[in-house]
């Protein structure tokens, strides 16, 4: 009975944080009152170094969405709870275990609803309680069809307003968005409860190989095959490596004519594509026995090459994002790329580590699932859209610009956008000039005009959310020096 009454208690707070409102100190709240609540139920025991590492990134993206407020610090926050509260029930050895085991948790529709039932085990429950449940369905799906051929059939709508209008009148006072909305409240709060978790997978605690004993004698007589099918592989990935260091790394320069759009993007589905393919045959090739096997030296030795020719790929790649910003300024895409070729550089350390120490997959889910987890919650605590703005404002090359992104940028930086409008006109100026135009804005009064319509859509926004709920410091910055900036515009 107590848990029924907690249950309940976590939808009205639920409800009370988040309706209508936008995530900040709600979501904080909430998932703190979450954690809070488990540990008051089990007790607080030795901390793992998982249960740490854990803990530690959620608290720090929790402070980053109340003092960064970005899209990153969101969604890092979200995935960080639902990784440390599954942890906390099932204890598996990776983040990634975790976190899909904890998605994958949420779709218990088994489990009843309430943490505790009403009746007592092979107690008889009321004949009404089970007819109700057997109608239910049956009700529904009659009110769906009732309400669609009324929608779409106005003499069968007159036909069912004349039979069923006051039934239909009910829901009429009912908003749609709202029934989402607590059904959405139900099934977080239900996960929150549950003390049935369902794994979709789990890896080996484990990190080193075994070696598999068979009854019966292998052949190695195709390996010969496997190497010559890795070094006819690598023969032109060598030259494509080639090009890119010589011309990439030492001899760069961009000719007439030339996309360097097209060839930062042309490296970066290269790179996946080549990445997925090689570590995928890298796995299949030392997944079991072979890794025993006494002549298998070649064959890890040109692995090993392979790994180190994709990192040279990964190389090239950066370098050429990082004269792709020198020449167009930053934008999240290309942050989002860094992050992505960071993550690939420690797979590839990763991956010669299991080659090399003869390692099993679960260690490389793990490991760089671990390290996935430290570099986002490291994202979550950065302003990038103010980096952005920053960046871009201050570049050297103001013809190439994109000044229509600064209004697509979360309005937090809006004050630091208003106060170089100057040197967004001189961009401006400058890529009128330029024999091809690409940004929609002629002059600095168009720019202007809608960044002060966007702020004070913006400031509209936020007056009619909770000064509670929905709060964060990086907000009620913006809130107090835009309601300064537009007062002072106007006033002129």
């Amino acid at each position: 009975m107590k848990n029924n009454l907690l249950f309940f208690a976590f939808i009205i707070l639920f409800h009370n944080l988040f309706w209508q409102q936008e995530p900040g100190l709600n979501l904080v709240l909430f998932t703190f009152a979450a954690v809070a609540l488990h540990y008051v139920k089990n007790g607080f025991s030795s901390f793992t170094k998982l249960e740490a590492l854990f803990g530690i990134c959620y608290l720090v993206s929790a402070t980053s969405l109340l003092l960064v407020n970005s899209s990153v610090s969101l969604v890092v926050t979200i995935i960080l709870f639902i990784s440390y509260f599954t942890y906390l029930r099932v204890k598996q050895t990776s983040a990634l275990e975790n976190f899909l085991n904890g998605l994958y948790s949420f779709i218990g529709w088994r489990n009843s609803i309430l943490p505790n039932p009403i009746w007592a085990t092979g107690q008889r429950r009321p004949a009404g309680v089970l007819y109700t449940r057997l109608a239910i369905i049956p009700i529904l799906i009659f009110t769906f069809y009732i309400l669609m051929f009324s929608g779409g059939n106005s003499i069968f709508r007159g036909w069912s307003e004349t039979v069923f209008g006051r039934f239909l009148s009910y829901f009429e006072e009912i908003s749609l968005p709202y029934v989402f909305f607590l059904i959405l409240g139900i099934i977080i709060v239900r996960w929150i409860f549950s003390t049935k978790i369902k794994t979709l997978f789990t890896l080996s605690p484990n990190s080193a190989l075994v070696r598999a004993r068979r009854k019966y004698r292998i052949s190695f007589g195709n390996n010969d095959l496997k190497h010559e099918y890795i070094m006819a592989l690598n023969l032109p990935r060598i030259i494509v490596n080639f090009i890119d260091v010589k011309w990439v790394w030492f001899q760069f320069y961009v000719p007439a004519e030339f996309s360097l759009k097209e060839f930062v993007h042309d490296g970066v589905g290269y790179l996946i594509i080549t990445l997925l393919i090689s570590m995928g045959l890298i796995l299949y090739f030392f997944r079991k026995n072979l890794n025993f096997y006494p002549n298998s030296k070649l064959l890890k030795t040109l692995a090993i090459a392979w790994v180190v020719q994709n990192g040279l790929l990964a190389v090239s790649v950066v370098i050429r994002t990082v004269q792709y910003i020198n020449f167009h300024g930053l934008a999240s895409g290309r942050i989002g790329l860094m992050v992505f070729l960071t993550m690939v550089a420690f797979g590839l350390i990763t991956l010669f580590i299991k080659i090399s120490q003869k390692k099993n997959s679960a260690y490389l889910l793990r490991v760089n699932s671990g390290f996935a987890l430290i570099l986002f919650t490291l994202c979550a605590t950065v302003n990038w859209d103010g980096l952005i703005a920053n960046v871009n404002l201050n570049h050297k090359v103001a013809n190439e610009i994109d000044v229509n992104n600064y209004l697509n940028l979360n309005p937090q930086v809006y004050p630091t956008i208003f106060a170089n409008l100057d040197k967004v006109e001189k961009q401006i100026r400058y890529h009128n000039n330029n024999d091809v135009r690409w940004i929609r804005f002629t002059d600095i009064g168009e720019f202007k005009s809608e960044l002060i319509s966007r702020s004070e859509r913006y400031l509209a926004q936020r007056e009619v959310l909770s000064p509670f709920d929905s709060w964060s410091y990086a907000d009620q910055k913006a809130v107090t020096k835009l309601e300064e900036i537009i007062e002072e515009i106007y006033k002129y």
